[in-house]
């Protein structure tokens, strides 16, 4: 009896241990499988083939059920291809499961990016009224600021700031406080903590070239005064170097700098990356090379392979597109939320490439990985403004004035872009199909009209050369045959500045073309031919002695007319 409860207790154990094999076996195949349909996935999004992407992404989720880091990947896809409403069960489930990520700010940071601020406004606080949710509260301030509410946006600043954990948060509140025009040395202060908390987080440094970009002079005087009241603070010292190195005329500074710097303990700070920026900005082919080898020597170590990979397609993307694509695409492998890739980099790409159209989809993520980066959104405007989707291009601009709202470069710009659109739609009108289309499209004109004109009042509140701004809001009441208000404007701009040949010549043009005053019209255009002599702008000469050209044969027309002969003035041109 005994030897056959031996016998089936072996049995017993090799059965177990059979089950508990086959169990590891399907687990490490399953694994295997899921790990390679991932890679799939991960390829085509790498290859910015999207929508394949999210395909194989939803084939994952049906087999591996609840993979949450498979439905974070499909918000993010979802996000960049503007299909928020398809990610939507995914960011349920995952606001109800996991803290540190939800994808609730993609759903506010779309409607931003679609123009829809009111309605970014009112999700983002329906959502807050269930749970504040960090990257919510990241992406808030901006979406009061878009909504003029300034106060609020500080508001929302001190309830982010109450949630700060890591260098990223550190980044990202360092960012909030230079667009708010909070306190600059606390926010330095901020940099500081993100520098003492990960010393090798590229944000730190993308963040302080935004704002040395944007400021160079000031930045580069304020981390003077920060090393020389903090000697023995490292961070503020690397600061500074950064800061030197976004321009190629410190050379000698940053080196110097540099080998300061390298005398300290350094311990877990990789001062390859700068030391390596600094030397492909040299025009020395050695330290060039120099600065290859470095950063070469990184990716054979493993470390930081993204970085090294970026720096190395930035270095040659005016030189070989190619070399410059092949690592921009490991670069984007060794880290999927590396935001250069996905911004300023695949925007210069792009321009090398001869502006083929894409691209949204990645400036998309950018722009959610790294709200406050004022410079990369415009230069998507820019990019927009490159296919004439001017309508695209304001909505960034204007996203940026919402953080620079006292720039008068960014109202230019936004006027500028207005300015655009508006001859687009004269074109629309001029090749309408039907009397209904082109009414639609005059419509659409005069909305344009008053947003250029709202805007360019604005620049007149900021700006010290208020003239150009008074005649280009002249001309345009003169196109909608507001002759009174053109006038007036007209007038102003010629008070500011009596010798600017086109405010000059845009009063001659009024007086003929609109009054019909000879003597008046042939006083502004003679004086405007004098001053169009020393005018550098070719284009400007031209239309200047048109126009005079124009008034001198209407003059002699005008004394050889007989009674009440009637005479056709010809079209005179403004000047916007």
């Amino acid at each position: 009896m005994k030897k056959i409860e031996k016998k089936h207790l072996i049995y017993i154990l090799i059965s177990i241990t059979v089950l508990i094999a086959a169990i590891f076996t399907y687990k490490y195949v399953n694994n295997k499988k899921y790990e390679e349909e991932k890679n799939i996935a991960e390829s085509l999004y790498i290859n910015e083939k999207y929508e394949e992407a999210i395909g194989v992404y939803e084939s994952i989720l049906k087999k591996y059920k609840n993979k949450e880091e498979i439905m974070k990947e499909l918000i993010d896809t979802y996000y960049m291809t503007n299909k928020m409403d398809a990610a939507q069960s995914y960011i349920e489930k995952l606001s109800n499961k996991n803290e540190s990520y939800s994808g609730e700010d993609r759903i506010v940071m779309s409607k931003l990016l679609n123009g829809e601020v009111q309605e970014a406004k009112s999700k983002g606080e329906e959502l807050l009224s269930k749970a504040k949710n960090k990257e919510l509260l990241r992406v808030m301030p901006l979406v009061y600021m878009c909504n003029n509410d300034y106060e609020k946006a500080e508001e929302m600043l001190g309830e982010f700031e109450k949630v700060v954990t890591n260098s990223n948060d550190h980044v990202d509140l360092f960012n909030m406080y230079i667009v708010t025009g909070k306190d600059k040395e606390k926010s330095y202060e901020l940099l500081l903590q993100a520098f003492k908390k990960d010393k090798n987080n590229y944000r730190i440094y993308d963040a302080l070239a935004q704002n040395t970009t944007y400021n160079f002079d000031k930045t580069v005087e304020e981390l003077e005064k920060l090393t020389q009241s903090n000697p023995n603070e490292l961070g503020y010292k690397v600061f500074l170097l950064k800061a030197y190195s976004t321009s190629i005329d410190y050379e000698d500074i940053c080196e110097n700098l540099l080998e300061n710097i390298k005398k300290e303990k350094l311990e877990d700070f990789d001062i390859r990356f700068l030391e390596a920026s600094i030397l492909l900005q040299s025009k020395k082919e050695e330290k060039v090379k120099s600065g290859i080898e470095l950063l070469n020597k990184a990716i054979e170590e493993e470390k930081y392979v993204d970085r090294a990979y970026n720096a190395l397609s930035w270095f040659y993307v005016k030189e070989d597109e190619n070399k410059a694509m092949e690592y921009y695409e490991e670069s984007i492998k060794a880290n999927l939320d590396y935001v250069d890739n996905y911004g300023a980099l695949k925007y210069e790409l792009m321009m090398a490439s001869g502006l083929e159209k894409g691209g949204e989809e990645e400036f998309r993520r950018a722009m959610v990985l790294d709200p406050y980066n004022y410079s990369l959104i415009m230069k998507i405007g820019q990019y927009y403004k490159s296919f004439n989707n001017f309508e695209k291009a304001i909505d960034l601009y204007k996203l940026s004035e919402c953080m620079l709202p006292k720039d008068l470069a960014v109202k230019e710009k936004i006027s500028q872009l207005y300015l655009d659109d508006r001859q687009a739609y004269l074109n629309k009108i001029t090749n309408a199909s039907s009397d209904e289309e082109k009414e639609e499209y005059k419509k659409q004109l005069k909305n344009i009209d008053d947003n250029i004109i709202e805007k360019l009042h604005q620049c007149i509140d900021i700006s010290d050369e208020k003239d150009k701004y008074y005649r280009t809001i002249g001309t345009l009441h003169i196109t909608n045959r507001n002759y009174e208000e053109a006038l007036k404007n007209y007038n102003k701009a010629y008070e500011l500045n009596v010798t600017d040949v086109k405010n000059i010549n845009n009063l001659g043009a009024y007086y003929i073309s609109i009054n019909a005053e000879m003597e008046k019209a042939l006083k502004y255009l003679e004086s405007a031919k004098e001053f169009a002599e020393k005018e550098k702008d070719k284009s400007v000469k031209q239309i200047v002695n048109e126009n005079y050209k124009k008034i001198k044969e209407l003059e002699k027309e005008y004394y050889l007319a007989k009674h009440k002969e009637v005479l056709t003035i010809p079209d005179f041109k403004y000047f916007y």
